[in-house]
């Protein structure tokens, strides 16, 4: 911009040469020193570039970025001074200048993307922006190295501290839930991420509860809302926090390495999982969280895996338990089985002795009441034909003595009689309580072959040997089965329809 003409070219009276001495008062009143607006920015303007004549380098802090359609990129370099105020200076970036920075980005390997809060290096022309007379930088170029080896210092200062302080392993020895089933999740609302956090949950087939909190997740200030988010969850009785972003460049993901994030995660009560798509190096937030996984839909396998390993314990728990069950059933009853077979054996054996010791007793009372009742038969008849001799012989004296031995004789005979009866009856008796019809009665069976063997052990009935059971009310016939896995209670037999009353 070249100078302000004097007042002799532009056909005025001539004046003395040198610069013009701004805001001395002129006392005659006239105003031949005083300057217009544009002719002041002129020469400020000149001043300015005068004054840089080369392009310079300077470092600040990004903000208020801005990308309009018209192709150029617009912002503020600021920095805090030690009192705590911000200056700041604009910085316009043209449309043809744009490419070059892009490929100095590209060039150090996508690791770093322009966004509001880096720490940045620039170079560019210090120009005065005509319209508004304000100090502008015309941005030429960019030191991606510059802002990648701040954040690494940054990081690795941070990491020290939180070594320092114990933090690292805090989160860490927090035990994780075996079933984990109402899950935090942090995470910008309506990302990619969070589509495919839930997606993969979805498609487990597991039901989940997930307690979402929204959260800025890059740009200036998106450590404060991360950490916020993480605290706020921790409080509404979750089992497991996840915090997930998708990948990015580094700078991208610059708030997982600060310390707001880091502490939060290592305070928080509950384990907590990463799911952030990092290009190489995990972040601070990954060092601290109890789980590190490279992306969101990694972090929801994980919770995934943890709950399908718990399940899959709990049916092997049920699988043994049930065998052990259907174990202890078996051997219990086989035992009755055996049991059974015992008490039904020796049932049979005492009724067929007591069978046979009635049946004997039966015949010896019956000998010795026929025995008897023929004795005192015997002993009648002498005793009548010895009265009838002394009958015939004697007289009337003689008759009352055979009258008197007739009645002697007779109770004497009498309870010769009752004696034998009365052991009939005791005989009977004992035969009636050792019926084996009663025992029937009472429950017992008795089984034979088809030729009347009665059958006491299994080896008299070989398979295909037909049987005839005796009951109460009348007979089963069955047929011995081969099969070792029939019912116990069926004792191996097929029950025919039929039943003889």
């Amino acid at each position: 911009m070249a100078p302000p003409p004097s007042n002799h070219e532009a056909g005025g009276p001539p004046t003395q040469a040198g610069p013009p001495k701004l805001f001395d008062l002129d006392p005659t009143g006239t105003d031949d020193d005083t300057l217009t607006v544009m002719e002041l920015a002129d020469q400020v303007g000149m001043a300015v570039r005068a004054g840089f004549r080369n392009q310079v380098w300077i470092r600040g802090e990004l903000m208020s970025l801005r990308r309009p359609n018209n192709g150029m990129v617009y912002f503020d370099l600021t920095e805090t001074t030690p009192g705590g105020s911000i200056r700041k200076i604009p910085v316009v970036l043209f449309r043809d200048r744009r490419a070059l920075v892009n490929r100095r980005l590209t060039e150090a390997g996508g690791a770093m993307r322009m966004d509001d809060g880096l720490s940045i290096r620039i170079r560019g022309r210090v120009e005065l922006y005509g319209p508004t007379s304000t100090v502008q930088i015309q941005m030429t170029d960019i030191d991606p190295t510059y802002t990648v080896g701040s954040m690494a210092i940054a990081r690795n200062r941070l990491i020290s501290e939180l070594t320092a302080a114990g933090l690292i392993n805090q989160n860490k020895q927090l035990a994780m839930p075996p079933a984990p089933h109402r899950i935090g999740l942090v995470t910008s609302p309506g990302s990619a991420a969070q589509g495919d956090f839930l997606d993969e949950l979805r498609q487990s087939g597991f039901a989940w509860d997930v307690v979402m909190a929204a959260s800025q997740v890059q740009g200036a200030g998106a450590e404060h809302h991360l950490a916020s988010a993480i605290r706020v969850l921790a409080k509404m009785n979750v089992e497991v926090i996840a915090v997930v972003r998708g990948g990015g460049a580094r700078t991208d993901l610059a708030a997982f390495d600060q310390a707001p994030v880091a502490e939060a995660i290592a305070a928080s009560p509950v384990p907590v999982l990463t799911g952030v798509g990092h290009e190489v190096d995990d972040s601070v937030a990954d060092l601290v969280a109890h789980q590190a996984l490279k992306t969101p839909t990694a972090c929801a396998g994980a919770l995934i895996d943890t709950v399908a390993a718990s399940h899959r314990q709990a049916e092997d728990t049920y699988t043994r338990l049930l065998s052990h069950a259907e174990g202890h059933l078996r051997d219990k009853s086989d035992r009755l089985t055996t049991t059974a077979n015992a008490v039904a054996h020796s049932a049979l054996s005492s009724i067929k002795v007591a069978s046979e010791r009635t049946t004997a007793l039966q015949l010896a009372i019956s000998h010795q009441a026929t025995d008897a009742r023929q004795a005192s038969e015997a002993r009648l008849t002498e005793a009548e034909r010895s009265l009838g001799r002394v009958a015939a012989a004697a007289t009337s004296a003689p008759q009352r003595r055979v009258d008197a031995v007739v009645a002697r004789l007779g109770p004497s005979a009498a309870r010769a009689l009752d004696r034998p009866q009365l052991s009939l009856n005791h005989a009977e008796e004992r035969l009636r309580l050792l019926n084996p019809q009663r025992l029937l009665a009472q429950g017992w069976s008795i089984t034979r072959t088809a030729d009347g063997t009665i059958v006491r052990t299994i080896e008299e009935a070989p398979p295909g040997t037909r049987l005839v059971t005796q009951v109460a009310d009348g007979t089963l016939h069955s047929t011995t089965d081969a099969n070792p896995d029939a019912d116990a209670n069926a004792d191996a037999a097929d029950i025919d329809d039929r039943t003889d009353p």
